[in-house]
């Protein structure tokens, strides 16, 4: 049975079922661990996955100069043969 004031406001009856009730402070603590866990895992796979992408972008750069320098030295082997002042140094 609804009350005069909540009948007077427009509001439908209370249902006479179960009580709905709140979260306990144990229930709640359960959850803020298992979600500091996932994050946890979570932060730790990011950190592998910058690392494997920094060794990629490294090592792609590295291909790089090496396929600039082969066509480098395959222009240069049709002009004349002029060494460097330092080139003995570099060796």
């Amino acid at each position: 049975m609804p009350t005069r004031a909540q009948a007077a406001a427009g509001l439908p009856p209370q249902h006479a079922g179960p009580r709905m009730r709140g979260m306990t402070l144990i229930e709640l603590m359960v959850v803020v661990a298992i979600v500091a866990i996932l994050s946890t895992l979570a932060v730790a796979s990011y950190r592998r996955y910058v690392l494997r992408a920094n060794r990629t972008d490294a090592t792609s750069a590295l291909l790089r100069i090496q396929v600039a320098e082969d066509v480098y030295d395959r222009s240069e082997r049709g002009r004349s043969q002029r060494r460097h002042p330092h080139s003995e140094r570099l060796l």
